[in-house]
C-alpha cells in the first residue's frame, strides 16, 4: 500500500486538520483524472450559457475580514453583457463601478459619478471573466473527493480538492470546491486559502451561477 508523506506527516493529516467527515461513508476519495474531467466539463459548459455570476471575495487580516469585493456579471453574448463591482474596506469606504456593453457601445460609471458612453473602435474590444494564477509551487500532498449534497434545495455533487504545500517555511493550504448539479451545470465554486498550525484563513472567494435565457440588459442612457 502506498503512503503519502506530507513534511513527515502521514496521509491522515487530512482528517486531523480538516475534520472527521473526510472519513465518512458519504465522502468518497477519487483520482485526479476523475476530478479534473468532471470539474472541467462543468466549468467549460458555463461559457455558452446566458448567465448571472455573483462573486464575493473576502480578504482576511488577523483572523477577521479586512476587505470585501462583490461583483455581478450578466452575460448574453460577447458583445452584450453587464459587469458591476462593489468593494468595501475595513474602514467602511465603498467603491462601485459598472460597465454595460451593447453591440458597439460601452457604458461605464464609477460612483459617485454618472454614466458615460463611448463607441467602440472597429479594432474591437474584448473582456473576460476567467481567473488564473501562475508560479512554481510544491504540491507534495493533494487529495480529491466527491460527495452527494444539497446546495439550498438543489441536489448536487460536491467535488473538492485540498492542497497542502510548504511556502515561505510555513505549511499552506488551498481548498477548492465545485458544486455541480444533476444536469452537469456548475452551481457554485469556492476557493479558500490560508496557513496551518494554527489554521488561519487569508482569503476566500465564492461564485454562484444562475442560468436564465430571459436575462435582459438594457442601455442605461439613450
Amino acid at each position: 500500500m502506498k503512503r503519502l508523506i506530507v513534511f513527515g506527516l502521514p496521509l491522515f493529516v487530512f482528517t486531523f486538520l480538516f475534520g472527521a467527515d473526510y472519513a465518512s461513508a458519504q465522502r468518497k476519495l477519487i483520482e485526479r483524472g476523475t476530478y479534473s474531467e468532471r470539474t472541467w466539463s462543468a466549468r467549460s459548459s458555463v461559457y455558452d450559457k446566458k448567465r448571472t455570476v455573483e462573486t464575493v471575495h473576502e480578504g482576511y487580516k488577523d483572523g477577521s475580514i479586512d476587505s470585501t469585493v462583490r461583483s455581478l456579471y450578466q452575460y448574453l453574448s460577447d458583445d452584450h453583457y453587464r459587469s458591476l463591482r462593489m468593494s468595501v474596506k475595513s474602514d467602511g469606504e465603498k467603491i462601485e463601478s459598472e460597465e454595460i456593453r451593447i453591440g458597439g457601445f460601452l457604458y461605464t460609471r464609477e460612483s459617485p459619478g454618472g454614466w458615460s458612453m463611448r463607441e467602440l473602435s472597429k479594432q474591437g474590444y474584448g473582456t473576460g471573466t476567467g481567473t488564473g494564477s501562475g508560479g512554481a509551487m510544491r504540491l507534495p500532498a493533494v487529495q480529491y473527493s466527491v460527495e452527494s449534497v444539497f446546495l439550498g434545495s438543489w441536489p448536487a455533487e460536491l467535488f473538492e480538492e485540498i492542497k497542502i504545500t510548504n511556502e515561505d517555511n510555513a505549511i499552506q493550504f488551498t481548498e477548492t470546491r465545485y458544486w455541480i448539479g444533476s444536469d452537469g451545470l456548475l452551481l457554485q465554486d469556492e476557493v479558500i486559502e490560508g496557513s496551518l498550525f494554527p489554521r488561519v484563513v487569508k482569503k476566500r472567494t465564492v461564485r454562484t451561477y444562475e442560468y436564465d435565457p430571459n436575462i435582459k440588459i438594457e442601455a442605461p442612457i439613450p
